[in-house]
């Protein structure tokens, strides 16, 4: 967000409530005409900030589609009758303790706004996980706070690592949007990094501490790496863009499996690099959107041409399967 942020330079107003539901209303047609029932994320930006948020929830809860939610937490409590009756997960980003988040979020005061909204959350039906992104700032505290989320009333934490590209693969990848689709791609600025920092040296023994601690049973929630194939003897490679951690360069599946709508209507596959853009919802239907022939251009040539999948997230991973047996808001055991 902001200057520098992935969805910096659109300066298209929100598509309205009527369109949201308009979408809806195709993904049920195409369920019906397919047998495909569609999962639904909501997200940003923030979602909760969106005025359409309690009428496309709702509409998505009374068509019967399962519909998680991603959010920073700031608006769970003002929101919290909405997600109770309407959203089956909620993901919340967290960077750490109190102290370390409102210091990397730049804020003070949201942490305890945080807790109240998990609190307002029905922990018999709503999946709570944390998605912990590890870095520099973040590292020496992540060992130990699973036992916090689950005093929070956490289900999961998700361990994940930073997502981003060199130089090198953003010219590689504009000339692929320009000489295809005569797209630019100026989102990619924000995802640029070049150099290793030295903080990246300390990953092998956090990781080493966390996966021990969690095949030990010493959480008392469940713990989850993404990419899994992560571990502390490969982890720093994650850093090293010449090194792919997949066994088989298989296509990404996303732009098989999945299409993002953004606030402007603009559709994607990608959901941080999004700059390739199949066309806009206010304009055409859901399935003309995946099914356009730019999507079946980006699906043919993506394994060979798109050289961002090496650090993004969404290539290596799985959709997650979650063990509602352990719904029920985890005790809390002895700390580390």
């Amino acid at each position: 967000m902001g200057d520098s942020g992935y969805m910096k330079g659109s300066p298209a107003t929100d598509i309205s409530t009527a369109d949201w539901l308009r979408i809806v209303d195709q993904a049920v047609e195409y369920r019906a005409r397919t047998g495909i029932a569609p999962q639904f994320n909501l997200w940003g930006g923030e979602p909760l900030a969106s005025p359409a948020f309690p009428s496309i929830s709702a509409a998505l809860r009374d068509n019967g589609f399962t519909t998680a939610l991603i959010t920073n937490g700031v608006l769970l409590e003002k929101h919290a009758d909405d997600i109770n009756r309407n959203i089956d997960t909620v993901y919340l980003s967290l960077d750490g303790p109190e102290e370390v988040h409102e210091k990397l979020r730049g804020a003070r005061g949201i942490f305890q706004k945080i807790r109240r909204g998990l609190a307002a959350l029905d922990a018999d039906r709503v999946l709570r996980m944390c998605l912990f992104t590890l870095c520099g700032d973040n590292l020496q505290v992540a060992a130990e706070f699973p036992h916090q989320l689950a005093e929070m009333g956490f289900n999961r934490v998700i361990f994940q690592n930073l997502i981003y590209c060199t130089c090198g693969q953003a010219a590689d990848y504009r000339h692929w949007m320009k000489s295809s689709f005569g797209q630019d791609a100026p989102r990619l600025d924000s995802r640029i990094r070049d150099t290793v920092e030295p903080w990246v040296q300390d990953l092998p023994g956090v990781v080493e501490s966390l996966r021990a601690a969690a095949q030990a049973g010493l959480y008392p929630i469940e713990v989850e790496f993404c990419p899994d194939e992560l571990s502390a003897s490969n982890i720093a490679r994650w850093h090293d863009s010449s090194a792919h951690l997949k066994k088989d360069r298989s296509p990404c599946l996303m732009p098989f499996r999945h299409l993002q709508i953004n606030y402007d209507g603009n559709a994607h596959f990608c959901v941080d690099f999004n700059d390739f853009t199949l066309g806009n919802a206010r304009r055409q239907s859901i399935g003309e959107l995946f099914h356009n022939a730019g999507a079946d251009r980006f699906r043919a040539e993506g394994p060979i041409c798109n050289s961002l999948s090496a650090s993004c997230l969404w290539y290596y991973n799985e959709s997650p399967s979650v063990d509602r047996s352990k719904l029920q808001s985890p005790q809390p055991t002895h700390t580390l």
